[in-house]
């Protein structure tokens, strides 16, 4: 028997899964127990598959996510053809460095890249593309100039300080190993996901881990 916590969630997924102008399929079934919430159902892209989850899984009350949706398949589409809209896709946003193989759907994502962001950058686009059922990256990040933890951490401090989109309240930066941590405090949601772009756009930076608090309120 479902409870009323569990009768709430799946009211308050649902309702975000249709504001989101990320989600499209209306075909989006939500099911909830326990607090664990399933979707089921039939979205168009991998990337709106993705979303609907990190959706489902920022709503309150929600501890966990088992996401079942398919994708939509396209008979009519050819590999080579997926491989070829992603790949014009590259080209328009600038990523022309990477390179793209897709069998059965599945686009294996090849080359070397300058950042963090153009990587995930490169992820997104494939997996938006209508015909691609996996993305699996074996991009790498360039070396560049050799550069300690200490002095990345400095990069993406000053990345953070100089960025007038952004106020930062008590900033405190480390890495270890390229991997970024930043903590602090900043008065708006947005605001926190941007530090996040603007951390993964310092060359070197592999990995960035947000700490940042949103006026004093952590971030569950």
């Amino acid at each position: 028997m479902v409870n009323s916590h569990d009768e709430a969630i799946v009211g308050q997924v649902t309702a975000a899964l249709a504001e989101s102008p990320d989600v499209h399929s209306t075909e989006i079934r939500v099911h909830a127990a326990s607090r664990w919430v399933r979707l089921t159902g039939v979205v168009a892209t991998l990337k709106e598959r993705h979303v609907a989850e990190e959706i489902a899984r920022r709503v309150p009350g929600v501890v966990g996510v088992e996401n079942d949706l398919s994708i939509s398949s396209d008979k009519s589409i050819t590999d080579q053809q997926i491989e070829q809209i992603i790949s014009d896709c590259y080209a328009a946003a600038g990523l022309s460095e990477v390179g793209v193989k897709v069998d059965a759907g599945t686009a294996v994502l090849m080359g070397i890249v300058p950042t963090l962001a153009k990587k995930k950058l490169a992820v997104d686009v494939a997996r938006s593309i209508k015909g691609v059922r996996e993305v699996i990256s074996q991009l790498e990040i360039a070396a560049g100039e050799p550069i300690d933890d200490l002095g990345l951490a400095d990069d993406v401090a000053e990345a953070l300080s100089d960025d007038p989109r952004i106020d930062l309240i008590d900033l405190r930066v480390w890495a270890k190993d390229g991997h970024v941590h930043i903590d602090g405090d900043v008065p708006a949601g947005w605001q926190r996901g941007l530090a996040t772009t603007v951390a993964e756009n310092v060359p070197g930076v592999k990995g960035v881990e947000n700490h940042l608090t949103i006026g004093g309120n952590p971030v569950w």
